[in-house]
């Protein structure tokens, strides 16, 4: 235990851990002293004390402060999804990723500045959250059983709008979700960001059952008009269902895929034309938020 405790304090160092991530280093780190040193069994408790803390402390208070993680179709909610920082992980991929040159040049050079300052305001925001990545490489994930990140509006306690955004590859990330509710406060829309599983194949059956769920939770908590958003693979899932998923209870009135690979499926014909209903209150929101109207 002792190098796995000495190997997870050099990573926490690398990549700025987060506080939860530190006390969770320190606790092993106790809880292998104690074991390992002869008459200093008190590290032993020391650290399981530390350790035990940590983890009550996340499960009691990681609720955020407008974005919560649902297990929907319930609405309740996964505890192991607050056990962990999603910045701890995600930063660590992140560093993981420059090493290994996966990113194209033009991307790496703010990628680790941009999305620490992205948790910073997160952190700043809403304090403690919960996250779906974990659920989600546990394997967790399908259409009867999913999470979905939930951020309301502020200043709008009976929203009738909502934006689902559709995850990319790697899974669903509070951070990505957060920053998208920013992005469309003009149009004081509730924000759902439901979870697949890691690779984000939004166009198989589980996606579309899933997205599927998603509008009847909607509904059924009195949202009228909804616009269908994605990132990547999400982007590419949302040009394929917001014609092959029905929405009955809801008016969908925009689509705004963001796609930065090519993607040679067939989209259905028509996918970003402009439909029909929307009045000029919403075309100006149209234009700040970059959503655009869906098919008729």
């Amino acid at each position: 235990m002792a190098p796995v405790a000495l190997c997870l304090g050099g990573l926490a160092a690398w990549v700025g851990a987060s506080v939860s991530g530190w006390g969770y280093v320190a606790g092993l780190g106790g809880l292998c002293l104690g074991l390992l040193v002869r008459g200093r069994r008190w590290l032993c408790w020391a650290g399981l004390a530390l350790l035990l803390l940590v983890v009550s402390t996340r499960l009691v208070f990681a609720r955020g402060t407008h974005l919560d993680t649902l297990h929907l179709p319930g609405g309740g909610h996964r505890w192991v999804n607050r056990v962990v920082d999603e910045q701890d992980g995600t930063l660590l991929a992140a560093h993981a990723l420059l090493l290994t040159w996966r990113l194209p040049r033009s991307d790496a050079r703010d990628f680790l500045l941009s999305l620490e300052g992205a948790f910073d305001r997160m952190d700043s925001a809403e304090g403690l959250v919960a996250t779906p990545a974990i659920a989600t490489y546990l394997g967790l994930q399908s259409a009867d059983s999913f999470d979905a990140l939930v951020v309301s509006p502020e200043g709008e306690a009976a929203p009738r709008t909502a934006v689902v955004f559709l995850h990319g590859y790697a899974g669903n990330f509070a951070v990505y979700c957060w920053e998208m509710a920013q992005a469309v406060q003009g149009i004081a829309a509730l924000t759902v960001c439901p979870s697949v599983g890691p690779a984000g194949k939004w166009w198989e059956r589980q996606g579309e059952d899933t997205l599927k769920a998603t509008y009847a939770w909607l509904a059924s908590k009195g949202i009228r008009r909804v616009y269908l958003a994605g990132l990547s693979n999400g982007g590419a899932g949302a040009s394929v269902l917001v014609r092959r998923v029905p929405h009955p209870g809801l008016e969908l009135r925009g689509l705004h895929p963001r796609v930065r690979c090519v993607d040679r499926r067939p989209h259905p014909s028509g996918a970003h034309a402009g439909g029909s209903g929307a009045d000029r209150h919403d075309d100006a929101h149209r234009v700040n938020t970059g959503l655009r109207p869906a098919a008729g």
